[in-house]
């Protein structure tokens, strides 16, 4: 009887697919089931987001009021009051159909899937260097660091931006030579991240090193110079280094400025380890003896990587405010080496391994412990003990008519 109700459920168009994902997990090893555990757990926590007022200063500072432009004017345009609406929009227009039928909560769930994506290409992007219990362990890490925990559920295009340059790592780097069809395929990212968001276009000469090192130089100029070409055709002007950065210049010099920045860069390990606004995590610092004792075997296996971060990261730090969004792919990428090249250390010794595992996964614990006190603080309002003004006023950033005064109308 059992065997025909099982056979009934299989004739079900869904239930053989059903039937397979069931069977693949209970046929993997048991770390693997726990990490999937794991990422679900997490990715429910971070879903809470969804539920919240949208508080992202960026967000309700441009980004929304640029889609809420588009969906009443019916055309993308130059909002009045808001500078950077001449820049890319991408996200905006990707944003656009979402908030038309389900307003910020709309784009808050195409934000969240965008992050679930963006965390699956992680993923093929650890297997090129890591076997798969550990490219799940990094994913993992990756998906509790803060940045991504907060922007999973907001109105920001970082990581659509993120998705998309990922996906170009894992298209270039799964490959040793590009057809010219391939190619037009690594434009189409590289543009997409282009227009997605106009800093994209201080971190060129970073691809332009990376496709150098993994190919050669006429691939290189092909890539860069029809994304490059495609940009300036839809956007033939705007701002490329953000008045932070020229506004600090002006206040304390430009030789104070470059020593502050190459010093910024160089206790970068430090700065991602322990700063409060930049944290990730302690592997960047923990990594770093590891690093120097296998940097000849490193330099042999994986120049175009650590060239691309190198040009990356150094580009970063030049962007003031220094905000971990503005390069998450780089930091994604150099978070993967960083743990293949412990784990690459120990190729023998399954202790120091599994101790390796653990720091990591104490690092995960941390991490979540950080995202379960946010969600507490926004218990209140879940629960309906808190309206929305009460819970919105929490993060008005002390901005006299900011931009959550401004977008929610609280004078």
């Amino acid at each position: 009887m059992t065997k025909n109700y099982e056979a009934l459920l299989l004739d079900l168009p869904l239930s053989s697919p059903i039937h397979d994902v069931f069977t693949s997990y209970l046929r993997m090893e048991m770390i693997k089931k726990i990490l999937l555990v794991g990422f679900i757990f997490v990715a429910i926590f971070h879903a809470i987001g969804i539920l919240l007022p949208e508080t992202g200063f960026d967000a309700l500072w441009y980004h929304l009021p640029i889609v809420k432009d588009m969906a009443v004017s019916r055309e993308i345009r130059i909002v009045p009051d808001v500078p950077q609406s001449d820049e890319p929009r991408l996200g905006e227009v990707m944003f656009l159909p979402f908030f038309v039928v389900g307003g910020v909560v709309g784009i808050k769930i195409f934000t969240f899937i965008v992050t679930l994506a963006l965390m699956y290409w992680t993923y093929r992007l650890c297997q090129l260097y890591l076997p798969d219990s550990w490219s799940l362990l990094t994913t993992l890490l990756i998906f509790t660091f803060h940045t991504i925990a907060w922007e999973a559920t907001s109105a920001y295009v970082d990581q659509i931006r993120a998705l998309m340059e990922v996906g170009l790592l894992v298209f270039l780097l799964s490959k040793s030579k590009l057809s010219f069809a391939q190619q037009l395929i690594a434009c189409v990212l590289l543009t997409a991240s282009l227009l997605t968001k106009s800093v994209s276009v201080l971190f060129i000469p970073a691809w332009f090193v990376l496709l150098w090192q993994q190919f050669n130089w006429k691939v290189s100029v092909t890539i860069v110079g029809l994304s490059l070409f495609a940009l300036f055709v839809t956007h033939p002007s705007f701002s490329i280094f953000g008045s932070a950065s020229n506004q600090l210049i002006v206040q304390t010099g430009i030789i104070h400025y470059v020593t502050t920045q190459l010093f910024s860069f160089l206790v970068l390990p430090l700065t991602l380890s322990f700063h409060a606004e930049s944290y990730m995590s302690v592997i960047f610092l923990f990594a770093v003896p590891f690093v120097w004792i296998n940097r000849k075997w490193l330099l042999q296996i994986y120049r175009p990587e650590l060239l691309f971060i190198a040009v990356s990261l150094f580009t970063w730090v030049w962007i003031v405010p220094v905000s971990v969004r503005y390069d998450l792919s780089g930091l994604i990428l150099l978070t993967i080496l960083c743990v293949a090249v412990v784990v690459h250390s120990f190729p023998k010794n399954k202790n120091l391994k599994q101790l390796f595992a653990l720091l990591l996964v104490g690092n995960i614990t941390l991490n979540m412990v950080i995202r379960v006190g946010a969600v507490v603080k926004a218990l209140p309002f879940l629960l309906g003990r808190e309206s929305e003004v009460e819970y919105i006023k929490q993060y008005d950033q002390g901005i006299e008519k900011g931009p959550i005064e401004k977008w929610y109308g609280i004078h």
